[in-house]
């Protein structure tokens, strides 16, 4: 988290509008790579527990985000079934600790920034079995993000989202809306928030 709260910093307090720039620029692609990670670990939980899944195919990218040591050998089924069973066991805890709540907090901040800027922003209740969604109508489309309920709290205070629920867009093109929106925020932006 210390790493995004650096970031933020730079966005509030930049040294130029380059130092911003940069500072977005990595935010973008930590909250893209926690995406992807929060993604396959979905993948790799709805997939697991079944006997037909080959993990086989998956295993240099599961060594990297369960911290596998690289040497050891995965080549017995003894030994797939002991990281099918580790899968198992981390995957819950892994998607919804550390990335989840580290985006959260970073989207938090983001929503409250644009809605201080006026621009419709709202959260849509967790339905059974299902995370909450948070919502922002920037000037370049709709973003959204899925909450964990362990983060709900993070977006006490935001409204009720009145919008358009349904609509559809990929991950690169919400992060290419946010940019968009970024890229055409005034400079003066940050210098007259209180």
């Amino acid at each position: 988290m210390s790493d995004i709260n650096k970031l933020l910093g730079r966005v509030a307090e930049p040294e130029t509008p380059e130092d911003r720039d940069e500072a977005w620029n990595e935010i973008s692609a930590q909250l893209r790579r926690q995406h992807e990670q929060e993604g396959f670990l979905r993948y790799l939980i709805a997939c697991a527990g079944h006997s037909s899944f080959d993990l086989k195919a998956h295993v240099p990218r599961i060594k990297r985000l369960l911290g596998y040591d690289k040497s050891i050998s995965l080549d017995s089924s003894e030994k797939m079934e002991h990281l099918r069973q580790t899968i198992l066991k981390a995957a819950p805890s892994l998607a919804v600790d550390g990335a989840y709540s580290e985006r959260a907090q970073c989207v938090a901040a983001v929503v409250r920034l644009a809605g201080k800027m006026g621009l419709p922003v709202g959260v849509t209740p967790a339905s059974p079995g299902e995370w909450a969604c948070v919502y922002i109508e920037t000037p370049e489309g709709q973003v959204a993000w899925h909450v964990a309920e362990t983060d709900r709290h993070y977006f006490d205070g935001i409204p009720a989202f009145m919008g358009d629920t349904t609509q559809t867009y990929t991950t690169e093109e919400k992060y290419l809306r946010v940019r968009g929106w970024v890229d055409k925020m005034p400079e003066d932006l940050l210098e007259a928030a209180p």
